[in-house]
């Protein structure tokens, strides 16, 4: 599982995205990217796609089967189907179009560092609060296992704090009441 890891495509042209040769290219940028062929099938990441006509040929299918992708197809007009990548548009419209560019290449390079906070310094809930960097490089069950440990050294120093703080405190109060009782 590949966790949310993003890749950024230059936008096709409305006459150009049903051209199946730029699909097979995005696709596979991805599973470059991502090392997805060293992954035994049973566990390999899965294309959801819509139902455009590049999406839906001979070819792409023979493609896919070919790199090993299995391919699910969205619902007609049903956007929930692809909530994942929704959300993922409305974090980055809210991040990147916060701000008016001038210049297409001061956009570019907006959307390029957004990408590169997303997958490697944003913390995902979905994945254990980790980035889909440390799931695609093995790292997740690491750094959960520290976390883990941390978690368990922190209550026990808290423990043994409170402990010698409810000790103190007890000490405190038989010194007042021994001193009241003396005057």
């Amino acid at each position: 599982r590949h966790g949310r890891l993003l890749t950024i495509h230059p936008r096709l042209e409305t006459s150009d995205r049903h051209d199946i040769r730029l699909v097979h290219e995005v696709v596979q940028d991805a599973v470059n990217i991502t090392g997805m062929t060293d992954v035994p099938w049973e566990r390999r990441t899965r294309l959801l796609s819509d139902n455009g006509p590049g999406y839906i040929s001979r070819s792409f299918g023979e493609y896919l089967r070919l790199v090993g992708i299995r391919h699910i197809l969205a619902l007609p007009f049903h956007p929930q189907t692809n909530g994942k990548l929704e959300r993922y548009h409305r974090t980055i419209k809210l991040d990147v179009n916060q701000t008016p560019y001038d210049v297409p290449g001061n956009l570019e390079l907006a959307i390029t560092e957004f990408v590169n906070y997303y997958n490697n310094r944003r913390y995902h809930k979905a994945l254990g609060d980790v980035t889909p960097s440390d799931v695609l490089d093995g790292r997740r069950e690491e750094i959960l296992e520290r976390r883990k440990e941390v978690q368990t050294q922190t209550f026990q120093r808290r423990r043994l704090y409170n402990q010698q703080l409810e000790s103190s405190r007890n000490q405190h109060e038989v010194s007042i009441s021994i001193v009241s009782h003396c005057c």
